[in-house]
């Protein structure tokens, strides 16, 4: 016995992420291997079989019938004690077209095919949106983890130097602690930094389609010193607010649901019209003029009258959706002003903190901790002040790149808040 086994369904295979990765790279990868645009695909299959499964009629209905008499004998030719019929109707088909409900199904499910379309382009901007932020916070975790570097190494020839010192009995162990205290703290920074840059890639990795083990790259890319996009110069929250409106997929598909609920309560009214079938019948026994049933045609109607406790049942909920999808409509409308201004906020004042601290605040702050670092080698100034200045540079520093961080994740924010890049 054979048995009809269908296909497997094949995975994708993993995507391979290049040693050096770019953000243009990865939104390329992202846009042809991301799992969430892959569900959102696989939505939109369902919405077409759906749509197709609504276009269908319902099939006609072929009846034989066979009949014996019992009891007649046949006294003349022509005569017989076996009767046979066939009838045909339309499954209802007729009812559905004449009702309406035929063309309100069709509707229904156009409508969600629209609304699953409109899904996939809003997971392109959404999750789109999420692997540009989670790529920033990759670079600038390498940025981090380079600085901790760089920190570690200076902190180690001070303390090469403070220990030769001591040897030579010019400080005292006071400041050989301090110098290994600071030393540790270093490392410990850098194991952090080292911690952030692997969570950072693994999620990136993730939004990027890998199944397995993380693989070995590196988010490269340069984004300091960032300026203003010449397309946001003259624009305002209100105004991103009327493109939002008028991009955005989720705005788009939430009226698509609306407009398909509004067509599923069309459908559920709708059901007070009787189902009817239409049928067309044909039975006979025996031939001739002496057949105890010549042949005879039927045309036949059934009237399947409607529940009134059902219809009412699924007008009640249809309304009741399409109340509940209204509100849900105006909810995201208000989420969508609060996300453009929130984002606008971040991104404008990650731009002015940035723009400060590159303007002087950098420079001051390294020139100070390379000064007080030359002028103890010459034995000028105390290993607390050195310190004090490592400290100020690493936490200015710091701080710079968290200001880049809130710059470009406000700009990519504010991105997918409206709905368009920039």
């Amino acid at each position: 016995m054979l048995i009809y086994a269908p296909p497997a369904l094949q995975a994708p295979p993993q995507a391979v992420l290049p040693p050096q990765l770019t953000l243009e790279a990865a939104l390329g990868i992202f846009r042809s291997r991301g799992l969430d645009l892959l569900l959102a695909e696989a939505a939109v299959a369902q919405a077409e079989g759906d749509l197709r499964g609504a276009k269908a009629l319902p099939g006609p209905q072929l009846g034989l019938s066979t009949g014996k008499s019992t009891g007649y004998v046949p006294q003349l030719p022509g005569q017989s004690d076996r009767s046979y019929g066939a009838s045909i109707s339309d499954g209802g088909a007729i009812g559905d077209i004449l009702s309406g409900r035929h063309g309100l199904r069709i509707r229904v499910a156009e409508a969600a095919l629209q609304a699953a379309r409109l899904g996939r382009r809003d997971a392109l901007r959404t999750v789109g949106a999420q692997v540009k932020v989670v790529f920033i916070q990759a670079v600038l975790a390498k940025m981090n983890l380079d600085l901790s570097t760089q920190t570690r190494d200076g902190a180690s020839r001070t303390l090469g130097l403070v220990q030769k010192r001591f040897a030579s009995g010019a400080v005292s162990e006071v400041e050989v602690s301090r110098a290994e205290v600071a030393f540790l703290e270093t490392e410990q920074a850098m194991e952090s930094s080292r911690q952030a840059q692997l969570t950072a890639q693994a999620g990136l990795a993730f939004l990027l389609g890998e199944r397995g083990p993380l693989p070995a790259f590196e988010a490269v890319g340069v984004f300091d010193h960032p300026t203003l996009p010449p397309a946001l110069a003259n624009e305002t929250p209100a105004s991103l607010m009327d493109v939002a409106r008028a991009q955005r997929p989720d705005l788009a598909a939430a009226r698509a649901q609306v407009a398909r609920n509004e067509a599923t309560l069309a459908l559920a009214r709708r059901e007070w019209v009787p189902d009817t079938g239409w049928s067309l019948g044909v039975s006979q026994q025996g031939t001739g003029q002496d057949a105890l049933q010549p042949r005879t045609w039927t045309l036949g109607l059934n009237l399947t009258l409607p529940s009134p406790s059902r219809v009412q049942g699924d007008t009640a909920r249809a309304r009741a959706d399409l109340q509940f999808l209204s509100l849900l409509q105006q909810k995201l409308e208000a989420q969508v002003a609060l996300d453009i201004q929130t984002g606008w906020a971040g991104f404008q004042a990650g731009y002015r903190r940035v723009a400060r601290m590159e303007g002087r605040l950098l420079e001051q702050a390294k020139k100070a901790s390379d000064l007080v670092a030359f002028q103890y080698e010459r034995g000028a100034t105390t290993l607390v002040d050195v310190l004090d200045a490592q400290r100020t540079w690493i936490s200015v520093k710091a701080e710079y790149q968290q200001n880049l961080n809130d710059y470009w994740s406000g700009l990519f924010q504010l991105e997918q808040a409206v709905g368009k890049e920039w």
